[in-house]
């Protein structure tokens, strides 16, 4: 599954001024978006593209609605055409208010991560889907980071070959491990997996590749977004950062030094 189309299905938009809501994309009127419920106007109209604000506007009467159809509507296009105007006039804009994201797994429509992983707890167990979000959910990663590995697990992390290989083969050296990078996110998660003589250490093991997944896309934003450039070493020094500061909410590792794990992270955890 798709996880923006996921997301999506899981949000719905309070129309109040209309200049970021999508008109046909966005739900709002129904639980899914209104190109789906009225395919065959979709098809014809010249307005896929725009805003609620763009193809309606305020008058004396009520909103006026201009589709961008074309003038004579035949079939199916013409029945949605009038079910849908019809189910558009108690729609008024309200100015000057910026338009609300509602989560429809929380009864406050606002989002967590505790109202997404209760509803991946009632998928069926045997889902792939469930299994690695239960994986993911298991592990002692920070909320965020949580969301983060479920949201990219479903596809490719978007970054540059070398720099991931670079980033991992520093980490394999060091804890002299042989362990071939998967191309898919989420096989990558769950194949690193590997028990260590405390629960303590396997917690602190299966961290290593979501710090490293994460600096390497913060990485990849500050390029794309910033133009900012980082050189491997110091990534890498952000990865082993993250990997102490996540480590602090596990027990065993509590009082533990940063100076230590920057220094020689592999001895300091695993000996």
């Amino acid at each position: 599954m798709n996880c923006n189309i996921f997301f999506l299905k899981h949000v719905k938009f309070k129309v109040h001024a209309g200049k970021i809501t999508r008109f046909w994309e966005d739900s709002r009127l129904y639980d899914r978006p209104i190109k789906d419920c009225y395919p065959h106007l979709f098809n014809v109209s010249r307005s896929k593209n725009l805003k609620v604000a763009e193809v309606g506007f305020p008058g004396e009467n009520g909103v006026v609605w201009n589709l961008k159809t074309p003038t004579r509507l035949y079939g199916e296009a013409a029945v949605e055409h009038a079910v849908l105007l019809t189910n558009l006039r108690s729609f008024n804009f309200s100015i000057g208010l910026e338009d609300d994201l509602q989560w429809s797994l929380s009864s406050t429509k606002n989002y967590t991560v505790k109202s997404l992983y209760d509803f991946m707890c009632t998928i069926d167990s045997n889902d792939q889907e469930s299994a690695v979000f239960s994986f993911i959910w298991k592990q002692k990663y920070p909320p965020k980071i949580r969301f983060f590995l479920w949201t990219i697990a479903h596809d490719r992390l978007p970054t540059g070959d070398s720099l991931r290989k670079k980033v991992w083969s520093c980490f394999l050296d060091k804890l002299n491990w042989f362990f071939s990078m998967p191309e898919h996110t989420a096989t990558a998660i769950q194949s690193w997996h590997l028990t260590q003589s405390s629960s303590a250490l396997t917690d602190v093991w299966n961290l290593i590749p979501a710090t490293i997944l994460w600096c390497i896309w913060q990485e990849r934003n500050a390029r794309v977004f910033n133009r900012k450039i980082s050189n491997e070493v110091a990534i890498i020094n952000k990865a082993i950062y993250c990997l102490y500061s996540w480590s602090l909410a596990i027990k065993d590792f509590e009082l533990i030094y940063s100076a230590d794990v920057m220094n020689n992270w592999h001895s300091t955890f695993f000996g």
